[in-house]
């Protein structure tokens, strides 16, 4: 049923591509550091709140963001992707709302298309998610597997799961239509 459903969400996907659908920009942004020392209890990460470090860090995105251009923040629901998404927020002056599709890498291809629907390619949307699915997000948006180490993605033979590392760069992915099978539309941005 899953393949399904996904199948579909992709289908759609290529039939809005095909009819001219286009996309805002999409910054793709890892939340900031955590907080050292945390609870150990595996059901209070999702409560884990971000380092002064981490604080700084978000700062340091949203200065890199262009009020205006940024119309909407999506975030996972954990304390440290809302946080980190909140300042990014209340710098470039979007609202945030909460996201499956930050968390839950089965609802990416349909949040893409929801996006594709609502947006208009002069805007910019910022997505505050996790280490392990930021990669989706740039694969189900068409970044090509050659691309994956220039765009800081990694998987090896041990961990064939895609993920980032690190909290010194965002994912751009360009505005316009969808890009296929290369690395042309996406860029991964320094930021300090």
């Amino acid at each position: 049923m899953k393949q399904r459903i996904m199948a579909l969400a992709i289908s759609l996907l290529l039939a809005g591509a095909a009819a001219g659908w286009t996309q805002p920009a999409i910054y793709l942004v890892r939340h900031s550091e955590k907080l050292a020392g945390w609870f150990e209890a595996a059901e209070l990460d999702a409560y884990q709140p971000l380092s002064a470090e981490g604080i700084e860090t978000a700062k340091q995105v949203a200065a890199r963001l262009k009020s205006g251009e940024v119309v909407a923040v999506y975030s996972s629901q954990t304390t440290r992707t809302l946080h980190t998404a909140w300042l990014i927020a209340r710098q470039v002056g979007a609202p945030v709302q909460v996201a499956q599709a930050c968390a839950d890498t089965a609802a990416i291809a349909s949040f893409l298309l929801d996006l594709r629907r609502r947006f208009r390619p002069a805007q910019a949307v910022v997505l505050v998610s996790h280490s392990n699915v930021i990669p989706h997000f740039l694969i189900k948006a068409g970044l090509a597997k050659e691309c994956w180490p220039e765009l800081g993605v990694l998987s090896t033979d041990f961990d064939p799961e895609p993920r980032i590392e690190g909290y010194d760069h965002f994912w751009r992915i360009a505005a316009g239509g969808r890009k296929t099978g290369g690395c042309a539309g996406f860029e991964r941005v320094k930021f300090r």
